[in-house]
């Protein structure tokens, strides 16, 4: 018995000692290898906050080294050693929103921190071309950006629409005098909202603050505002109200939101509020009547609304607002509606305000801008 025992045992092990003689005459196994499918960092570390030792481009061959969940040890063409992400060797996504405004402009793979911090960092350079300073200045040489050369990088972010729409509708611009004046306005605009919204609710919905505020980078975007950290609010009151003020807050009360009928309209009113405060409307009238005490602080507010005087600088607001809309791809008629069917949120007569927007309807008509997104549906699930 014991004999025909070990011959079975032989038996059992024969197929491993075949595989093992066959993996000692193959040699070696030779080490796996993965074609980068894009563009990136090799770093020293498994993590994005160590060193670049290297960068991998689409289309070369790495030898893995050693594998993490989401980190791969790699030896690169080279011959250098680090550690690269595994998203580096799947196909990318089709670029979507930024980042397809960034491949559009031929910036693909632009770092969006590098991109903000240079929006964020401007001040009015000669003759109103932005320039970078400071921590900024670093962060685009770091990025691989020539500071000089910031004017062209943020020209070439604009939709290219733009310069067309402004030109046609005759829209003016306007920079800050200095970032120091900026600051200022910030810092009085900002106790302005505060004082404004005391008593009253802020809507914090997370899905319609994203959403408002979505569409109003949209049409402040092509403003040529990069300094300014725009930021769109929603409160509680029955009135139809719209506020811009100094340093980029913009109010808007839920009683005007119900009161519009389609995306078009929202861009149109907030492009509204960001022409005026591009163009200072309502500063020197807001610094003036700001008490001492902070007592009738609202009302003081309330005069960036009220830009009461010559229609003529009403009408430079309503021009650049609608190239604002055109530049963002909305419907720039979405603001003669509102315009028309509002006027009460303008402080006018409803033939005056009738009259305008037939001018400004007249002005989108002869600069071939009509079309555009109008998004009604869209409005009906996002804002209500």
């Amino acid at each position: 018995m014991s004999g025909k025992t070990t011959g079975c045992r032989w038996l059992l092990l024969l197929p491993a000692l075949l595989l093992a003689w066959l993996a000692v005459a193959a040699g070696p196994a030779a080490p796996a290898t993965r074609k980068a499918a894009r563009q990136g960092p090799v770093r020293s570390g498994p993590a994005a906050y160590y060193p670049l030792v290297d960068r991998l481009q689409p289309g070369e061959r790495v030898t893995v080294l050693e594998k993490k969940p989401r980190w791969l040890k790699v030896r690169t063409p080279r011959a250098r050693q680090g550690w690269v992400s595994v998203k580096l060797f799947t196909a990318p996504a089709p670029a979507r929103g930024y980042q397809k405004l960034l491949r559009d402009r031929g910036l693909e793979g632009t770092s969006v921190s590098v991109v903000t911090l240079a929006g964020r960092g401007l001040d009015s350079g000669a003759g109103g071309v932005p320039a970078a300073g400071g921590l900024v200045r670093e962060w685009l040489v770091q990025g691989g950006f020539r500071p000089e050369g910031l004017g062209d990088f943020l020209e070439r972010l604009k939709p290219r629409s733009c310069p067309r729409a402004l030109q046609a509708l005759g829209a003016p611009r306007q920079w800050a005098s200095s970032q120091e004046a900026f600051e200022a306005e910030r810092r009085l605009g900002e106790a302005a909202a505060l004082r404004l919204l005391g008593g009253r609710k802020v809507i914090t919905r997370p899905e319609l603050d994203d959403y408002l505020n979505k569409v109003g980078t949209a049409v402040a975007v092509a403003s040529e505002r990069y300094d300014v950290p725009w930021r769109f609010v929603l409160f509680e009151q029955g009135q139809p109200r719209l506020l811009a003020l100094p340093g980029g807050v913009v109010l808007l009360s839920t009683g005007l939101l119900g009161r519009l009928e389609d995306e078009a309209e929202l861009a149109g009113l907030l492009a509204h509020a960001v022409a005026r405060v591009v163009l200072d409307q309502g500063v020197k009238e807001l610094e003036g009547r700001l008490p001492a005490q902070g007592a009738g602080l609202e009302q003081a507010a309330g005069l960036v609304l009220e830009i009461a005087g010559r229609a003529g600088r009403r009408e430079d607001v309503d021009r650049l607002a609608a190239a604002l809309c055109a530049c963002a791809g909305y419907d720039p008629r979405g603001l003669v509606r509102v315009i028309e069917r509002l006027p009460e949120l303008w402080g006018q007569e409803p033939g005056e305000a009738r009259a305008r927007a037939r001018r400004l309807e007249r002005r989108i008509e002869k600069a071939g801008l009509r079309g555009g997104a109008v998004l009604r549906e869209r409005f009906l699930v996002k804002a209500r």
